[in-house]
């Protein structure tokens, strides 16, 4: 139960960020608020379908929303995540993040906030859902596993 916490608060804070900077942008001009959310929609279903879809641990994933996604397309073969993955990732969360840092950038307060949530959140995932995944396709989860990280969080399981 601890894992779904951390796995939907996580996933909140991230897309909490995200939604700082839309709301930002929407108070500017409406029409680019709704594109710039659009964009996350859309960047986040394709990292959604392209990443979980592939996770052998779907139907116990602990951001819950992005398992559901993910069910959407057929499990691919078992494989470690190759560079489709890597690429779907880093333009969309990068594009996002890119963005989103360029409407936030003319006030620091809001910056600030935004970077908060975003690293807090990847600190969560990193420490508290990577270790307790049970996804055999990830290199990190599988990396962190190997290096012993998996016996200090046991108890979230």
């Amino acid at each position: 139960m601890m894992k779904k916490i951390f796995g939907i608060f996580s996933f909140c804070l991230v897309y909490f960020a995200f939604l700082l900077a839309a709301i930002k942008l929407f108070l500017r001009n409406w029409q680019s608020g709704l594109l710039f959310t659009l964009w996350i929609i859309f960047s986040s279903i394709i990292i959604f379908i392209m990443c979980c879809s592939k996770c052998t641990a779907k139907a116990k994933c602990s951001h819950v929303l992005p398992g559901l996604i993910g069910k959407i397309r057929p499990c691919k073969s078992a494989k470690k995540y190759g560079i489709k993955e890597f690429t779907a990732i880093l333009i969309g969360f990068g594009s996002i993040t890119g963005v989103s840092q360029l409407i936030l950038f003319d006030n620091p307060i809001l910056t600030i906030i935004f970077w908060s949530q975003i690293v807090t959140g990847g600190l969560f995932i990193i420490l508290k859902i990577c270790p307790t995944c049970e996804n055999k396709c990830c290199p990190i989860s599988e990396k962190l596993k190997k290096d012993g990280s998996d016996t200090q969080i046991s108890s979230i399981k």
